[in-house]
């Protein structure tokens, strides 16, 4: 429920904004929605509410926006909804000569003021991650063709380049994968669709083919999971795009001599499980450390690629969304470790396993996330695969 006496203070402007065809969110200084219209509720529930709201500032210094806006009268965030043409215009909210928030006005950038195409262009992260893997899938079949060929002709010297080719289209998909599913959270097309899940049951089945995996880095990935059955209301398509994510950045920044443990346990009173993936590889310096959430920050140390910035970003919003929290914490040259923290589900049963709604052959998949995320881990410049 809005607050009676702003609504009764901003009376007259509610009554402006109650009825255009644009979404409109009224909000505090800290971003605390104060109001929003049907047109915002409709096409745009989470930024009609403060933790949505908060969510999608974080690659913005709002208090500089809001400064922007008092001095200009008004200002204009452009794409504020990724990918979707969508921008933001800020208009400073005042009570007499004191500024005390902000009314925000979501505008297509064509200047379409219909509300209606403003759910039709959410569609595009969507249709742009369906494209790329329609291309990569066609790439990978010429790829296949010409490694048969290259079998029967004795032509093993092609075969490095191949598989190079091969790893540079995975890690095609996996920037994909990652900017649409930013995307998504950002975009209002989440789909979030939690149900029961057995962590414990996920890990020992995804084992297999993630040790494999590793195997390209020549690093060592150890499993301690409990047989105990720890249950948890999971979306799991948002659960491996985070975990892998996670995975991905022990195995790629890696060194000799580096180990991977992956463990879960839970609290004492098992109110909350805690998914740890550990490495002794580069480690993060300090003053990058409290960065490494943010979208679009990337850290490449050495020879590495400069990454899209949103592994850890998405393994955030995952961890958020799931009303849980991640944890980084990290030494440089002595290794990092992150972990994911995620509410149990006490009133779980066996009966609701993954393993009997899916098997391990699942992660075998070209497309699977489990080789989306992590195969591109061969082009790691610190590997130790020959």
């Amino acid at each position: 429920m809005y607050d009676f006496d702003f609504l009764k203070k901003h009376r007259e402007r509610i009554l402006v904004y109650k009825d255009i065809p644009l979404p409109v969110i009224i909000a505090s200084k800290d971003l605390e929605v104060l109001w929003s219209n049907d047109h915002a509720e409709l096409y745009y529930p989470n930024l009609a509410h403060t933790q949505g709201l908060v969510r999608a500032f974080m690659e913005y210094n709002f208090t500089e926006l809001l400064g922007a806006a008092q001095a200009e009268g008004s200002c204009i965030v452009n794409e504020f909804v990724p990918m979707g043409n969508v921008g933001l215009k800020i208009i400073p909210l005042r009570e007499g000569s004191a500024l005390v928030g902000a009314v925000l006005v979501l505008l297509r950038t064509d200047s379409v003021i219909d509300a209606g195409t403003f759910y039709q262009s959410s569609r595009m992260p969507g249709i742009i991650s369906d494209n790329i893997r329609d291309v990569v899938s066609e790439m990978f079949a010429v790829l296949d063709k010409t490694s048969l060929r290259s079998d029967l002709m004795q032509m093993g010297w092609i075969k490095p380049g191949l598989n190079e080719l091969a790893n540079n289209g995975y890690r095609i998909l996996r920037i994909a994968t990652n900017i649409t599913e930013y995307a998504r959270y950002q975009s209002e097309l989440l789909d979030f669709a939690p149900r029961l899940v057995c962590l414990s049951s996920f890990l020992w089945e995804a084992a297999g083919e993630i040790s494999r995996l590793a195997e390209l880095v020549g690093t060592p990935i150890s499993f301690r999971v409990p047989r105990k059955d720890f249950f948890a209301q999971i979306d799991i398509t948002r659960f491996e795009h985070a975990f892998f994510n996670i995975l991905h950045n022990a195995m790629y920044y890696t060194k000799p001599g580096n180990s991977i443990v992956v463990s879960l346990r839970a609290n004492k009173t098992r109110d909350f499980a805690t998914l740890s993936v550990a490495d002794k590889g580069l480690g993060i310096p300090k003053d990058v450390l409290s960065k490494v959430t943010r979208p679009y920050y990337a850290h490449a140390p050495g020879r590495a690629r400069r990454g899209v910035g949103l592994g850890l970003t998405i393994a955030s919003l995952a961890a958020e969304t799931h009303e849980g929290r991640l944890k980084v914490g990290s030494r440089e040259d002595q290794g990092t470790t992150v972990r994911l923290i995620l509410p149990l589900d006490k009133g779980g049963s066996s009966t609701a396993t993954l393993a009997q709604e899916s098997s391990d052959f699942r992660f075998r998949d070209r497309f699977s996330s489990a080789f989306i995320g992590l195969s591109d881990v061969a082009l790691s410049p610190f590997n130790t695969w020959e």
